[in-house]
Order: C-alpha cells, then sequence, then structure tokens
C-alpha cells in the first residue's frame, strides 16, 4: 500500500472535508514498528527519541487490552 493510498483510506470517511483536514497532516512515510515491547532495542529507542514514537505491534494482547477498557470506563 502507498503512502497516497494510505491517506486516503485514513482520511476520507465519506463527509465532507476530508479533502480539508488530508491537508493538515502530510505522511511523510510510513512507520512499520517492531513486533511487541521485547523486540524493542536500544536502536528503537533511540529512533524514539529522535522521532518522538516507536509504533510496537500487539504490545498488548487481547485480554490486558479488555481489562484497560475496562478499568478506563469506569
Amino acid at each position: 500500500m502507498t503512502a497516497q493510498q494510505i491517506e486516503q483510506e485514513v482520511f476520507d470517511d465519506g463527509t465532507d472535508g476530508g479533502e480539508a483536514v488530508a491537508r493538515l497532516y502530510q505522511a511523510g512515510g510510513i512507520a512499520y514498528g517492531v513486533d511487541g515491547f521485547d523486540s524493542v532495542t536500544d536502536e528503537h529507542i533511540a529512533l524514539f527519541h529522535d522521532q518522538g514514537f516507536l509504533v510496537v505491534n500487539d504490545a498488548f494482547n487481547p485480554a490486558e487490552v479488555r481489562t484497560a477498557s475496562t478499568a478506563c470506563s469506569t
């Protein structure tokens, strides 16, 4: 999937104003991330400090997500 296709998918919600919203955010690339916290290395942490974010795929299992979601909604 290209960056343009991702932008179209993310910002085209079928309502008016989608183009204006899309212009607010210009993608400089695609963040692929690492698989789980156990895969995070010192290089990833340095990248986080440089870019301000780090994508961690499958960071939490479904039970952990349910527990956190329940805790936030009560």
